[in-house]
């Protein structure tokens, strides 16, 4: 594992700017963020140009992109065709960035749980248009990781049940899991046993602490999760993805003048929680 930090720590600068501040904070890899894929690529006329200049950016600052966040939406939820069709778009661009996973999503809805129809109808479109993303991707070359939700009611996807069930119905696909620690944690999961069930399914992480009440997205070691377990588990899988980022939490608490010696902070706190010593 490599600590990985995603470009919207600095949402508020363009993506080359982004991507040079999180090489210069050590970090060589990088997940592509949603925010900066809605501002700079999403309806820009020379997005092709724009996209070969990001690449460039981080072959210069020796960064590789290898995550995006795709569009963030719910599939089962209004607008859900127009942000479909994003997706897709994300998963191209992802290709052309040379990313190696994209992150998105699984859709629920309000009644899911309540209304045994309506739970059908979720696992079923989810189904339906998770196999549109994995052909998509195949014929780009990237993958997809479907992320774990937080309970919410109950909510299609929170539960590893649910996200096994759904790589199931998708044999043959580059389609794996990313897990939010976050999310995780809101669903009040074991995680060290959901990291060693998933095993070799588990291909990408979102990294984030909150205090088991709402999803904080913060710093690692500053909330609730229990961290030395946590990463004992990835490495009881052998997991090698990049240990990435997404902290939301602690960008919007800091000013922008300050967030690049925040990064640097964030970086050595990687290779803390990387080091041998920790979780052994």
């Amino acid at each position: 594992m490599q600590p990985c930090l995603w470009t919207d720590m600095f949402d508020d600068l363009e993506p080359e700017e982004a991507v040079r501040i999180c090489g210069e904070a050590g970090f060589r890899l990088v997940e592509f963020g949603c925010s900066h894929e809605a501002k700079y690529l999403e309806g820009n006329e020379r997005e092709g140009e724009r996209l070969a200049g990001i690449k460039q950016a981080a072959e210069k600052a020796g960064v590789q992109i290898l995550q995006m966040h795709g569009r963030l939406f719910n599939l089962c939820g209004a607008d859900a065709e127009a942000n479909i069709a994003w997706a897709h778009r994300s998963i191209r661009r992802a290709a052309e960035l040379g990313v190696r996973w994209v992150v998105l999503h699984p859709g629920s809805s309000e009644n899911y749980g309540a209304d045994v129809e309506e739970m059908e109808w979720v696992r079923a479109r989810n189904v339906e248009v998770f196999r549109s993303f994995a052909k998509t991707a195949a014929e780009v070359g990237v993958g997809i990781a479907i992320e774990n939700m937080s309970m919410k009611k109950h909510r299609f996807g929170a539960m590893v049940g649910d996200l096994l069930w759904l790589l199931e119905q998708l044999a043959g696909s580059r389609v794996g899991i990313c897990w939010d620690t976050g999310h995780a944690q809101l669903s009040q999961l074991n995680q060290a046993v959901a990291v060693k069930t998933l095993g070799s399914r588990l291909v990408a992480l979102h990294i984030d602490d909150n205090d088991g009440l709402s999803d904080k997205h913060w710093t690692p070691l500053r909330g609730s999760v229990k961290w030395p377990e946590f990463m004992s588990a990835l490495r009881s899988i052998g997991f090698t993805g990049p240990f990435n980022l997404e902290v939301p939490g602690e960008r919007n608490v800091t000013p922008l003048p300050a967030r690049p010696a925040k990064a640097r902070y964030l970086y050595e706190l990687c290779r803390y929680m990387l080091s041998p010593a920790f979780g052994a």
